[in-house]
């Protein structure tokens, strides 16, 4: 019932709060510090929250075929 985590899959981010941590170790791994990511289809950015993400969706609309 423990938590198991891959270590070159674990990132970390801070959302809001300063800089990240500038070097985190586990397992002898260093983890990478990250300022976005793709979460469940939407982009999570440290800094600007909701405009990226915006931006982002814009694009794959406008990308689309719209006749349907």
């Amino acid at each position: 019932m423990g938590l198991h985590t891959h270590c070159l899959k674990t990132k970390i981010q801070n959302v809001g709060a300063g800089a990240a941590p500038s070097v985190i170790h586990t397992n002898n791994q260093v983890v990478e510090s990250v300022f976005k990511f793709t979460y469940l289809g939407s982009d999570v950015d440290s800094e600007r929250y909701s405009e990226p993400e915006t931006h982002r969706r814009l694009g794959i609309a406008s990308s689309t075929n719209s006749s349907a």
